[in-house]
């Protein structure tokens, strides 16, 4: 990636502009692709998802190509907090100092893991920032990058009290803007007064304050708390991206319109709802609002209301005022970020790691094996996919098999114990002027204790090892290996590898 502009400037045109007499609408110009969340609830908080994704999205629409460490910004947002069984963080002393040192936000290609093919609720505790992170203190030596956060509330009678307006106003800035939601706005529930489609993002019935009052309750119903409050379940933050007066229009609101928001809660069912064929009256939903982001149906895009967000501003709070709810608008100096980025990436290889858990005995057999099982079956599927004398039913499902072999999470990893023996990956870093290297520390079993999870102190390791990592053949093909682990014309190349690692080793 190469920094495109030397300077950033936050104007108005930073966002594509269409107005009209009635209505106007503010859409970003660039998305980055990041697909945020997968199983979020197994990997971190909506909070830092939703900061990286929308400073992301402000880097790009200014013409900069920054990726952020999302994992890292999971760690600096609780860096107070020793222990929590929900994040799985365990920040120690040389955690803490370290968060000191690197400030609140450090580069993706230092700490690329977000959690895609990495389970914590299973596999125990992350790993630990100060031992995981690539670190390069020429980053940030003698830089002053501005990171800040702004609160605006809902509520009536302070200074930093906001509204619609003051928000579409940022927005239209070109600020990086989150919004505190319930989480019973997405919230799959019993018999759900909120019906959003998928597909869209667009809510298919009205939205009224008295379905998410239902669905709230719903939801704590099932938590437990019978007595949840639509105030008390403020637990959710999503990205704002911008809005459209166009929206919504002629459904008895206040004001027609919706902000465009995106959700962190993207799940393969979501993925694969947003790639699915759509029909006729979803393909018109989805050029309303989702075709207007990307240019194509991206998951996890939603349009709230401003219906919301107006009465947010004028539901009774428990302190005796009116509102509840709130917006976060974040600052920093992109530029200077932007050209650090640049500055120091020119010493980091990025990594994405296949892996399977080797050496663990579940109920009596070795998973190993079973491993090298799968490796040969990859093997076979590959032959037959590359054989083009071969019928095309035939190869197409061998390709469908090849690519289970390499989900994000398998059915069986979800449901099971212990990690599938099919294939993952974790993402870590090396520095060629610092001599660090993370990847070859992974392979070696440094991380397999967050990676694949011991059972009765049962040993553990991750396949390949540390030796098919300094080999040419596999180095090769993990360096071809994209970031997000599905170009599979790479997994192509991972394979061949595998399976020549494999083959060596049965002599």
């Amino acid at each position: 990636m190469k920094l495109q502009n030397s300077v950033l400037a936050l104007v108005l045109g930073t966002f594509g502009l269409a107005c009209s007499a009635r209505a106007e609408s503010y859409y970003p110009k660039h998305v980055n692709p990041r697909v945020f969340g997968t199983d979020q609830g197994n990997v971190g908080d909506c909070q830092s998802e939703a900061e990286v994704n929308a400073l992301e999205n402000v880097f790009s629409n200014s013409g900069f190509s920054v990726k952020l460490s999302l994992f890292y910004r999971h760690a600096a947002n609780w860096a107070t907090t020793s222990h929590s069984d929900e994040l799985k963080l365990d920040l120690n002393a040389a955690d803490q100092a370290f968060i000191k040192q690197a400030g609140d936000l450090i580069p993706d290609y230092m700490w690329p893991e977000d959690g895609e093919g990495f389970a914590p609720a299973r596999t125990g505790f992350r790993p630990h920032p100060s031992e995981a992170v690539a670190w390069d203190s020429t980053f940030n030596s003698g830089a002053n990058f501005g990171f800040a956060k702004n609160l605006f509330v809902f509520q009536q009678g302070y200074t930093n009290t906001g509204t619609l307006d003051t928000l579409k106003a940022q927005i239209r800035a070109g600020k990086a803007v989150v919004l505190q939601i319930q989480s019973s706005m997405f919230q799959p529930v019993p018999n759900k007064a909120l019906k959003w489609d998928s597909a869209t993002g667009l809510l298919q019935e009205p939205y009224s304050l008295q379905k998410l009052t239902q669905d709230v309750r719903a939801y704590g119903k099932i938590a437990g708390k019978p007595n949840l409050t639509i105030e008390e379940e403020l637990d959710h933050v999503v990205t704002v991206y911008g809005f459209d007066d166009s929206l919504y229009a002629n459904q008895g609101y206040s004001a027609a319109g919706a902000l465009i928001v995106r959700n962190s809660w993207n799940d393969d069912g979501l993925i694969e709802a947003s790639l699915r064929e759509l029909t006729p009256e979803q393909q018109r939903q989805v050029r309303l609002m989702r075709y207007k982001v990307s240019g194509e149906n991206t998951p996890g895009f939603y349009a709230i209301p401003y219906q919301y967000v107006l009465d947010m501003m004028k539901v009774p709070a428990k302190n005796g005022k009116t509102g509840i709810g709130s917006y976060q608008v974040m600052e920093l100096n992109y530029g200077l970020f932007a050209e650090r980025y640049q500055l120091v990436q020119k010493y980091y290889d990025s990594y994405v790691l296949p892996y399977a858990c080797d050496e663990i005995v579940v109920d009596d057999y070795r998973a190993s094996e079973d491993t090298r099982k799968a490796v040969k079956q990859v093997a076979g599927d590959l032959a037959t996919y590359l054989n083009t004398q071969l019928p095309a039913t035939d190869r197409s499902q061998a390709y469908r098999r090849m690519q289970e072999s390499v989900g994000l999470e398998t059915q069986s990893r979800k449901v099971d114990q212990f990690p599938s023996p099919r294939f993952s990956f974790a993402k870590l870093s090396a520095n060629r002027r610092t001599g660090v290297d993370h990847a070859a520390d992974f392979y070696q079993g440094k991380y397999a204790s967050y990676y694949c999870p011991a059972d009765a102190g049962t040993a553990t390791r991750v396949w390949p090892y540390l030796k098919h990592y300094q080999s040419y053949k596999f180095h090769r093909a993990l360096s071809h290996l994209s970031e997000g682990g599905d170009a599979f014309s790479n997994w192509l190349e991972i394979f061949k590898s595998l399976d020549w690692i494999r083959a060596e080793e049965d002599r």
